[in-house]
Order: C-alpha cells, then sequence, then structure tokens
C-alpha cells in the first residue's frame, strides 16, 4: 500500500471516529440486491484512495471502498462476522448513502429520526437510526442505498492481517467508542463476550480526535485465539474503530515496557515486546 493511499484512509479512520458500527448479521442490505464479485472485483473496489472517496457511487471504510450495488459490502476476510452485543434500548448505526448530500436531504433524514454521526465517502453517511427503520429509510426518494454498519467495516489498517502474525503471545489494540458512549458497559461487555482479552487501560482522546471520538480501551488479546476475539470486539455496538496499538512512550520520548525486550515484528512497523514471563505482544510502530 501506497504511503499516499495510507494518509487518505488513515483521514478516513479520523473521520469514521464518528462512524462505524454495526447491528446484526452480515445480511443482504435494503436498496437493492447485491451482484456476487470475484476477488478481482473485490481488489477492483478497493484500489480508488482518494478518487474512491470522492466517488458518488462508492462507500469508503478503513480498509475497503464499494460500490453497495455492485460490490460486496462485506470487507474481505470477515464474511460471517455478527454483533456480539448491543446496549440495550441504543440506536443501531448504519450507512444511507443519499443521491445528493445537502441540507434538505439532511433535514428530511432528521424528520425521520435518523442522527448523523459521521462520513463514509462523498455521499455516505454513518447514521443512528431507529430500530427496524431501514427498509422504509431505503424507499426514501433521497437514498440511493441503505444498509447496516458492519463489524469489518469498523477494523483499521493491518488489524485483520496482524490477527494472524504470530503463532502465540498478545496483539495490542485501541478499541475506539463512539462520542457520547460509556466505558464501563463496554469494558464490561468485553470481558464478558471477548474471549482471551485483557483490558489494559481506559483514556480520552486528545484534539481534534476529542471532537468525534469517546474513550479509547487498550486491549490485549491472546494470539492463538485472536480471530475468534477480533471478531467478537468488533461486534461490541459502541465500539466505532478498532486500531494497533503503538508502545507505551516514556517521559523523555523512549519506549516504555513492564521490562523485558524488544524484537522487530512481522510486517514493517511493527514490533514484539517480550515481557519478563516469556510472552509476546505484538504493537505497531508506524502507521
Amino acid at each position: 500500500m501506497t504511503r499516499t493511499r495510507c494518509g487518505i484512509l488513515g483521514l478516513v479512520g479520523l473521520l469514521l471516529g464518528a462512524t462505524c458500527v454495526s447491528l446484526a448479521s452480515a445480511q443482504p442490505p435494503f436498496g437493492g440486491p447485491r451482484k456476487k464479485k470475484g476477488a478481482q472485483k473485490k481488489d477492483e473496489a478497493n484500489a480508488g484512495g482518494l478518487a474512491g472517496f470522492l466517488d458518488p457511487k462508492r462507500i469508503t471504510v478503513p480498509t475497503y471502498q464499494f460500490d453497495p450495488l455492485e460490490d460486496s459490502v462485506v470487507v474481505p476476510g470477515t464474511e460471517g462476522w455478527t454483533m456480539t452485543w448491543q446496549p440495550e434500548g441504543a440506536k443501531p448505526h448504519a450507512i444511507l448513502q443519499v443521491t445528493q448530500q445537502d441540507g434538505e436531504t439532511l433535514a428530511a433524514l432528521a424528520e425521520l429520526g435518523v442522527e448523523m454521526v459521521g462520513a463514509a465517502g462523498a455521499t455516505a453517511l454513518i447514521v443512528r437510526v431507529p430500530p427496524d427503520s431501514l427498509e422504509t429509510l431505503a424507499k426514501r426518494p433521497e437514498v440511493r442505498w441503505a444498509g447496516e454498519l458492519l463489524p469489518g467495516h469498523r477494523l483499521g489498517l493491518g488489524v485483520l492481517s496482524a490477527s494472524t502474525a504470530i503463532p502465540k503471545g498478545q496483539l495490542a489494540f485501541i478499541a475506539k467508542l463512539f462520542k457520547g458512549e460509556a466505558s464501563d458497559p463496554v469494558v464490561a461487555a468485553i470481558k464478558k463476550h471477548v474471549p482471551g482479552a485483557t483490558v489494559r487501560e481506559v483514556k480520552r482522546p486528545g484534539f481534534p480526535e476529542a471532537t468525534v471520538s469517546g474513550p479509547h480501551v487498550s486491549i490485549d488479546l491472546t494470539a492463538d485465539g485472536t480471530t475468534r476475539g477480533l471478531q467478537a470486539l468488533a461486534g461490541i455496538g459502541p465500539i466505532k474503530l478498532i486500531e494497533l496499538r503503538p508502545p507505551p512512550r516514556a517521559a523523555d520520548g523512549g519506549d516504555l515496557f513492564e521490562g523485558g525486550t524488544t524484537k522487530p515484528g512481522p510486517f514493517p512497523g511493527s514490533i514484539i515486546h517480550v515481557r519478563p514471563d516469556g510472552t509476546e505482544c505484538l504493537h505497531i510502530v508506524a502507521q
């Protein structure tokens, strides 16, 4: 992946700081049937960079771009991923692709109880919607497509590939919550529903991310169950984005680890911390 594209999708990730969650299983969306495409078509759908983000027919999530009427809406590698937990009474999150993003369209949607929380392209809105309203919204003249925001839509760059990068030890992640979400229920849900998860800390993001994001939850997942744990983590409703976690920094700017040693990670920009007890934890140090 080129530096330019990484930067573009990093910006998209910040935009998705006000976006991204799902509510149920990866069912076919409303707004028209999906056409089955091969791997080559999937690659093409994810190769647009900034051009894809500005394309009015495409939706952009951190690692994937797609036309929902032509391509699979499911991020490759996350087929079959479903929701794990949603707060009782919470509005589910969805993607609405509108025919024109203007004040009149947004006002019409707001009257139907739609709350905009972010963007996923030139005409794609990340929204909170009233329960069981997607089918009705998809029939609106200003809506080209309406569908659930799926667990795979919330994975940051490198997260899915890192889940199989080391055979044992741990991998370090940050789960970023939607702005306004309380961290205590999410931490309880992680401890209950995510196998092999250890919650390290919860903190508020700094500016400017605090304008679009809620608390950040630092999590370690055991490597031998990372894919299963990651799937469960991505299915927790208030979580909008999951990223690889950089190592902590000391006051002098150096790496801060609780003893042990470090060694190069399995892919560029990664490092493995070998703790005194011999366990390994994969971190990202450059994105």
